[in-house]
């Protein structure tokens, strides 16, 4: 620490870090998993007293961790933002949305032929979401972290934790009508997944559709898709989100009746967003 007035902490249980200045708690960085914490303020108040020494302290501990920090609750001044951002951090940030459901919200879906990861495999799955990956606005985060898609597959496999199932997890087809015989083309992916901690939560871990068929409506279908069967699987809330430059995507939650909740900031020190 270059300021002696300022310490840190370890929280119990591996839960996070705690700042002090001097004795007084001033934050905390809760871990939620991986390399990404949210941060907390517990007296803004006294940010003015050491905002440029706690942003240095803050960008030094992120580039030790490789660690990520979501901003739950901005402080009344923008300078915070300009402080951070002064340490050579990079930030983007997401709008939130939800909405309730009920499986009666779904009374039909159109005719998808649908083939499970425990099904496909899981070479033939990544293989999909790696091509499917290509071009996709919401990724372009992903990128700036040498995003591949074995990393990625088994990051969300760890995050969906003992809710981990293989047979909801899928690939979405369409049958070629025009064809004499049976032939089906691939639309996209839906990666529905319940909370483990809150069984009546759930979210879209991913859904994306295949770079030749975008703009053709399809990932307004493809969400509908997840929500139906978050809903057959007991959830009834979803949570969503998207980056704020992701105009698309904030139509389609718009279009199936999901509400914005909240903006939030995530600072991170890997190139640019």
């Amino acid at each position: 620490m270059k300021n002696p007035e300022l310490s840190c902490e370890a929280l119990p249980e591996n839960q996070g870090w705690a700042w002090k200045w001097k004795a007084f708690p001033l934050l905390q960085l809760r871990r939620q998993h991986d390399q990404l914490y949210d941060l907390v303020f517990l007296n803004p108040a006294l940010l003015q007293r050491c905002q440029a020494d706690l942003a240095d302290e803050l960008s030094a501990w992120m580039q030790q961790k490789q660690a990520e920090i979501r901003l739950l609750e901005p402080p009344a001044s923008p300078l915070w933002r300009a402080a951070m951002l002064n340490t050579g951090l990079n930030y983007y940030q997401k709008y939130f949305y939800s909405r309730a459901l009920t499986p009666s919200d779904f009374p039909s879906s159109a005719a998808f032929y649908l083939e499970s990861l425990a099904e496909l495999g899981e070479p033939a799955f990544l293989a999909d979401l790696e091509a499917i990956f290509e071009g996709d606005p919401e990724n372009t985060s992903w990128v700036a972290r040498d995003w591949n898609a074995q990393k990625e597959f088994e990051q969300l496999k760890a995050h969906a934790g003992s809710a981990f199932d293989p047979q909801r997890w899928l690939r979405v087809s369409q049958r070629d009508t025009s064809a004499a015989e049976p032939v089906f083309q691939k639309i996209g992916l839906i990666l529905p997944q319940v909370y483990p901690d809150k069984p009546n939560e759930g979210t879209l871990f991913y859904f994306g559709v295949f770079p030749a068929l975008r703009q053709q409506k399809y990932g307004q279908a493809l969400h509908r898709l997840g929500l139906q069967h978050l809903a057959q699987a007991g959830v009834t809330r979803y949570v969503g989100s998207t980056d704020v430059r992701n105009q698309a995507m904030q139509r389609i939650f718009a279009k199936n009746d999901c509400e914005q909740t909240r903006l939030l900031t995530f600072f991170h020190t890997l190139g640019g967003t």
